[in-house]
């Protein structure tokens, strides 16, 4: 278990990283986005996307404002949507498969 929660948290923190410098521009980065860097893929592996964030209205925001530090910017361009998404779809694969395998292991034993 303590292995498989290891190479988890290098995929998350891997994940979380990328995914947040490409969608909070640098001049907004503070304290909060930290804590942004665990929070997003960690709801995101459990199924909770923040769909709203690649909406290209420029309305779209999906942090309320008390985290407002931490919230993507709403003028996101659309290489910076592909690529949140490419980056999404093969964090949700990798974490999925990972937790399958988890719950095949611990039923094995």
């Amino acid at each position: 278990l303590g292995i498989f929660l290891f190479l988890l948290l290098i995929f998350l923190v891997g994940f979380g990283i990328s995914y947040v410098a490409i969608l909070i521009p640098p001049e907004r980065m503070s304290g909060l986005s930290l804590s942004a860097v665990f929070m997003y893929p960690y709801f995101q592996m459990f199924g909770d996307f923040y769909l709203d964030v690649f909406e290209l209205d420029g309305d779209s925001s999906y942090i309320d404002e008390t985290f407002n530090a931490t919230a993507p910017d709403s003028r996101i361009t659309r290489a910076q949507s592909a690529v949140s998404v490419a980056l999404l779809v093969t964090w949700v694969m990798i974490s999925t498969v990972g937790l399958v395998n988890l719950l095949i292991a611990m039923f094995s034993d």
